[in-house]
């Protein structure tokens, strides 16, 4: 089972849903950020307009359109993976089929941002959109293994586990009512909409992931009529 923190790490933390900004922490390196998001130094302080390796706590590096300064590299990685996630979310029609039937996590849901590539780069989830305080149901039984704040951009998250292989996510959120280690129905209240983290107006984040990739949220769900 991935821990609170192996969750943050490994789930979310290389999304580019969650890595438009680093804020520096106490201990960071030019070279530690780089390698937590596989990125070039070079690329990042150029970025950030750094002409030496100091930077302080607090600061913030912006890592958008610097990806691909290593794009050369994570291509190599990528085959020789042989389709395994090299710290980029997969965006592919080709969803692997899972044992879980998923449910809308909001009433009659409407989509604000789908799936996949938009202006500002891939889009690891759906966004829907509702009004603030709006209740968040899980999309199906299983163990909350995450609930707290997420890496930068996410905000308030809850990370739900279903099978070994299958998590559903929910970010943005006002306020969650489920904590780490909870067994939640399909269709309990885990949280209530908001904005938290980097986010224009009151919406749900929701992603699937199928061994922590994420994939199209509506290859898994009812069709909206």
């Amino acid at each position: 089972m991935l821990s609170a923190c192996a969750v943050d790490q490994r789930v979310l933390r290389k999304s580019p849903h969650a890595t438009k900004v680093h804020v520096v922490k106490r201990g960071d390196t030019l070279s530690s950020i780089a390698k937590r998001y596989g990125v070039s130094v070079s690329a990042l302080k150029k970025r950030n307009r750094i002409t030496n390796t100091k930077i302080t706590a607090g600061q913030r590096l912006y890592l958008s359109g610097i990806a691909s300064s290593s794009a050369s590299t994570s291509s190599r990685k990528w085959k020789k993976k042989k389709g395994k996630r090299s710290g980029k979310v997969a965006v592919s029609s080709k969803a692997p089929k899972i044992s879980v039937k998923l449910a809308w996590p909001i009433k009659k849901p409407t989509i604000t941002s789908n799936f996949g590539t938009r202006s500002n780069g891939k889009h690891d989830g759906l966004d829907i959109g509702a009004p603030k305080g709006t209740k968040i149901y899980a999309a199906a039984s299983g163990e909350v293994i995450f609930s707290g704040r997420g890496p930068t951009g996410y905000g308030l998250v809850v990370i739900i586990k279903h099978t070994a292989n299958v998590l559903t996510v929910y970010s943005h959120n006002s306020k969650n009512v489920v904590k780490k280690g909870a067994k939640v129905k399909k269709g309990g209240i885990i949280a209530t909409v908001g904005k938290s983290g980097r986010a224009t107006g009151y919406h749900l984040h929701f992603e699937v992931r199928v061994k922590r990739t994420a994939y199209d949220p509506r290859k898994y769900l009812p069709k909206l009529r």
